[in-house]
C-alpha cells in the first residue's frame, strides 16, 4: 500500500514537473454542446464550443466526430470557425456551426488550435453524443460491487460494475463507468463483456458510500447510479485516502468596484472545488494577486471560507489604461490543480466640483404639464453630459439626462398643488461632484366647467351635473350643490367621469323653473357655477302596436304611453295604419285602441302612435313598420297546409296536396287537395276543420288575397266521404300568381309571418 502511494505521489509531481514546463503558453479548457444530440433526419444541428483561458484565447475551432469502440460514421472536419474577441476583461470565446448531419450515430468532439502556439496550449473538448434519424433506444441497469467489503490498512478494494440493457434485447453495453466515493471521483474503467473492474487503495476507519456511474453510448442510455456502502461497519484500521486531484474555481472581486488617484481598494478572491464545495483541509491556501504586466499586487492565505484578502493602494489615472486588470492565481499541488480569475478596477482622476442653474417653466396650473430644465457645469465652465438630474416640483419628482449642452430636461404633469419651488439635484458619480439648484415656482388652481340638466318626472325630479378640468378631465370626488326653483340638495359628489346627481320633489303646476349648481372650489380647481331657465315638463314615451294586422271591415289599433315606467290615464293617443287614423283614450293601464276601416292595401304596413303633450307632458310619437295586413280567404272555408311544410315556399292546393305537404301526424289522404270547408279560425288542435274530397266543395274562385292567412294542420283523416284535421299554427303566405279553383291548377306562396 505504501509503494502504490508512493508511486502515485511521484506520478502526480512529475505531472505538476511537465505544466510547469509548458507554462510559456496559457492552458486552455475547450467545451463542447450540441443541440439537440437526438435529431430527425434533415434536422439543423448546432455545434457550440466554448474555448477559456486566463485571457481571451485566439485561434481556430475543429469539430469532428471521435473514435468509439462501436461503428460509427466520421464527420470529418467541419468547417472551422474562428473564435472572437478580445480584450482584457474576455475571460472566454465561442465558436458556433450550424449544420445537417447524415442519419447514424456520432460521438463528437471540438478541438482548439491557437493562431499562436506559444501564447495558448491546443485544447480537446468533452465527447458528445449524437444520433440522428431513427436510433434504438436501450436502457440499462448498473450493479456495483466491493471486495472485500470491510478493509484493513492499506488494502486494495477491488470495484465491479456490471451493465446489462434490461429489454430482452440481449445487446452488451460498451462504454466508460466510473467509479465515486461521496461526489469524489476515485477511477474510470472500460467495459469488457459489460463489466468494467478497478483496483483502488485502502480506505479510512470510517464508512464509505461508494457508486458507479454508467454515461451511455450513443447506442444505450445512461442507467441510475447506485449507491453501495459497507455492511459490516467502520474499518477496524484507519489509513489515509488515497491522494485524489481536485479540480478548484477561483472567483475575484474587488469593493469598491472603481477608485480614485490613491484611493485603497479591498481586493477578494474566494477558491472553492468546481461545484462550489471548499478546498480540503491541508490543500495549498496561497493565493497570489497581480497585474497581467506582471505587477506584484499581493498575496494571502485562504481563510476558513475559501477567501483570500488583501488591501492595496497607490493607483494612479492613467487615461491611456483607465482599467487595471488584477489576477488572482491558485497554484495548487500534487493534489489540487490550480486555477485563476480576473476583474477590473477603473482607477479616475479626483471628481471634478460641479454647478446646476435651473431653467424651464415657472408656473403651471394644477393638472397641466409643465417643461424643467436644468444646466450642469464643471468648475472651468464646460458643460457635463450623460448625468441623470432628478427634479422635485414640491414633492413630485422627474427626471431627465445632460445632453452633450450639459442640458436636462424633464416634463411633468403637476400634481402637488401646494408646490412653492422646484429644485434640481445631482447625486454625484466617481467622475463628478454632487450639486443642486433651488427656483420659485407656482401652481395656480386649474380652470373648471360645470354644466347641468334635470330628468323630470311624476313625484321626482333627477337633477345632473358634469364637472371637468379644462373642459375635457373629469374632475372625481368633488361637492357639487344644487338649486331648482329653491328646493336645494348638496353634499353631491362628483364620480369617476365627473357626474354628480341628486333628487328633488316636482314642482307642481310649474312649466318652467331656474336650475343653478355650484362648486365652490379648492386648491386645486378654480370654483365654477351653472345658471338656467329649464323646463320642468315630464318626457313621455309611445309604443304602436307590430305583427299582423286581421284586415276586415274595420282594423282595431293599439298604443301606450307612458312617463317613465308609470302608464298616464285618460290621454289622447292618435293612431295610425298606412293612411288611415283613429284616436283612442288611455286606460289605467296606459293603452288606448280604436278602429278603422279595413280598406288598407294587405302587405307590410307603417303604424303609428301620437301622443300631442298636454299640461306636464311632453309630446312623444312611435312608428313602426313590422306591421303586416292579412285576410283570410274569399266567402267560407280557409286553405291548409302541413305542420312540417309550414316554411319557405308552400302549396296550399292542388292535385298533389298529400305529396307535397309533409304532416307530422302521419301521411295524409290523396283525396284532401288543401281546401277545407268548415274551419274555426283558432289556433287549437281540438278544434278540427272539415271537409270533403277533391275539389267538392269548391274552393273560392281567384285572385286570393296577396296576404293570405293559412291554417297549419299537423293531422289529416279521412272517413267516408270526409276528411277532417287539426289546426296547430295559423300563419300568413304571400300568394303566388296562377291559382284557380281546380286541382289542376296549384294554389302556392311562400311563408311570411305566423298569426299564432
Amino acid at each position: 500500500m505504501k509503494l502504490l502511494a508512493t508511486v502515485l505521489l511521484i506520478a502526480a509531481f512529475g505531472i505538476l514537473h511537465v505544466s510547469s514546463a509548458l507554462a510559456l503558453a496559457t492552458p486552455t479548457s475547450t467545451v463542447l454542446q450540441v443541440t439537440p444530440t437526438t435529431a430527425g433526419p434533415g434536422q439543423q444541428i448546432t455545434f457550440t464550443a466554448t474555448v477559456t483561458g486566463a485571457t481571451t484565447p485566439l485561434g481556430t475551432v475543429q469539430f469532428a466526430s471521435a473514435p468509439t469502440s462501436s461503428p460509427s460514421r466520421f464527420i470529418g472536419i467541419l468547417d472551422p470557425v474562428v473564435v472572437t474577441g478580445v480584450g482584457n476583461s474576455l475571460t472566454d470565446s465561442t465558436a458556433t456551426l450550424t449544420t445537417t448531419m447524415p442519419a447514424g450515430t456520432y460521438l463528437v468532439r471540438a478541438t482548439f488550435l491557437a493562431w499562436d502556439t506559444s501564447a495558448f496550449t491546443k485544447s480537446i473538448s468533452n465527447l458528445v453524443n449524437l444520433a440522428v434519424g431513427n436510433v434504438e433506444i436501450h436502457n440499462t441497469t448498473t450493479t456495483l460491487s466491493a471486495t472485500p467489503r470491510t478493509a484493513v490498512d492499506g488494502q486494495p478494494e477491488t470495484l465491479t460494475a456490471t451493465v446489462v440493457t434490461n429489454d430482452g434485447s440481449g445487446i452488451v453495453p460498451t462504454g466508460t463507468v466510473t467509479f465515486w466515493d461521496n461526489g469524489l471521483q476515485l477511477a474510470s474503467a472500460t467495459l469488457v463483456g459489460g463489466v468494467a473492474t478497478v483496483l483502488v487503495g485502502g480506505f479510512g476507519s470510517v464508512t464509505h458510500s461508494i457508486s458507479a456511474t454508467y454515461a451511455g453510448t450513443s447506442f444505450l442510455n445512461g442507467s441510475t447510479p447506485v449507491q453501495i456502502t459497507g455492511s459490516t461497519g467502520t474499518a477496524t484500521v484507519q489509513g489515509p485516502p488515497l491522494p485524489q486531484e481536485t479540480h478548484t474555481a477561483i472567483t475575484v472581486a474587488v469593493s469598491p468596484t472603481a477608485i480614485h488617484t490613491g484611493d485603497t481598494v479591498t481586493i477578494r478572491a474566494h477558491v472553492t472545488q468546481t461545484g462550489g464545495a471548499l478546498l480540503p483541509l491541508g490543500a495549498p491556501d496561497l493565493v497570489t494577486f497581480n497585474t497581467p504586466t506582471g505587477t506584484f499586487v499581493g498575496e494571502a492565505h485562504l481563510d476558513s471560507n475559501g477567501d483570500a484578502v488583501v488591501t492595496k493602494g497607490g493607483w494612479a489615472a492613467d487615461l491611456a489604461h483607465p482599467i487595471v486588470v488584477i489576477q488572482a492565481s491558485y497554484a495548487g499541488d500534487a493534489f489540487t490543480l490550480s486555477s485563476q480569475a480576473s476583474a477590473d478596477l477603473p482607477v479616475v482622476p479626483p471628481a471634478v466640483s460641479t454647478h446646476l442653474t435651473l431653467g424651464g417653466d415657472t408656473t403651471a396650473d394644477f393638472s397641466d404639464p409643465a417643461t424643467l430644465t436644468a444646466t450642469l457645469v464643471d468648475a472651468n465652465g464646460h458643460t457635463v453630459s450623460g448625468k441623470d438630474i432628478t427634479f422635485n416640483v414640491g414633492d413630485q419628482p422627474c427626471h431627465g439626462m445632460t445632453d452633450e449642452n450639459g442640458v436636462a430636461v424633464c416634463h411633468v404633469v403637476v400634481s402637488d398643488a401646494v408646490a412653492t419651488n422646484v429644485t434640481a439635484n445631482f447625486a454625484g458619480d466617481l467622475y463628478a461632484l454632487p450639486a443642486q439648484a433651488t427656483a420659485a415656482f407656482s401652481v395656480t388652481p386649474e380652470e373648471t366647467t360645470l354644466t347641468a340638466s334635470i330628468t323630470g318626472g311624476l313625484t321626482m325630479t333627477t337633477l345632473n351635473a358634469t364637472l371637468l378640468a379644462d373642459g375635457t378631465t373629469p374632475i372625481v370626488g368633488q361637492e357639487i350643490e344644487f338649486n331648482l326653483g329653491g328646493q336645494i340638495c348638496t353634499t353631491v359628489l362628483s364620480d369617476g367621469s365627473g357626474h354628480a346627481h341628486c333628487s328633488v320633489e316636482s314642482l307642481s303646476g310649474q312649466t318652467s323653473a331656474f336650475l343653478t349648481a355650484s362648486f365652490a372650489g379648492t386648491a386645486s380647481y378654480k370654483a365654477a357655477d351653472f345658471r338656467a331657465l329649464v323646463t320642468l315638463q315630464i318626457p313621455t314615451t309611445t309604443t304602436t302596436g307590430t305583427g299582423p294586422i286581421l284586415s276586415g271591415a274595420r282594423v282595431t289599433l293599439t298604443g301606450t304611453l307612458f312617463a317613465g315606467s308609470t302608464p298616464i290615464d285618460g290621454r289622447t293617443l292618435h293612431l295610425s295604419v298606412g293612411s288611415l287614423t283613429c284616436d283612442g283614450l288611455t286606460n289605467a293601464a296606459g293603452v288606448a285602441t280604436c278602429t278603422v276601416p279595413g280598406t288598407t292595401p294587405l302587405g307590410p304596413a307603417t303604424t303609428s302612435a301620437v301622443f300631442d303633450g298636454v299640461g306636464l307632458y311632453l309630446p312623444s310619437n312611435a312608428t313602426s313598420t313590422t306591421a303586416l295586413l292579412y285576410a283570410f280567404a274569399n266567402g267560407s272555408g280557409t286553405f291548409v297546409v302541413g305542420d312540417q311544410s309550414a316554411t319557405g315556399a308552400v302549396t296550399f292546393w292542388g292535385s298533389k296536396w298529400s305529396k307535397l305537404n309533409r304532416v307530422s301526424g302521419g301521411a295524409a289522404p290523396d283525396a284532401f287537395k288543401g281546401f277545407a270547408l268548415v274551419a274555426p279560425i283558432a289556433c287549437n288542435s281540438l278544434f278540427r276543420w272539415t271537409t270533403g274530397p277533391g275539389n267538392s266543395p269548391d274552393p273560392p274562385a281567384g285572385p286570393l288575397p296577396t296576404y293570405m292567412a293559412v291554417l297549419v294542420t299537423s293531422s289529416v283523416t279521412k272517413s267516408n266521404a270526409s276528411i277532417s284535421g287539426t289546426t296547430t299554427h295559423i300563419v300568413i303566405v304571400k300568394t303566388d300568381a296562377g291559382y284557380k279553383n281546380d286541382p289542376g291548377h296549384a294554389g302556392t306562396g311562400t311563408f311570411v309571418a305566423t298569426v299564432c
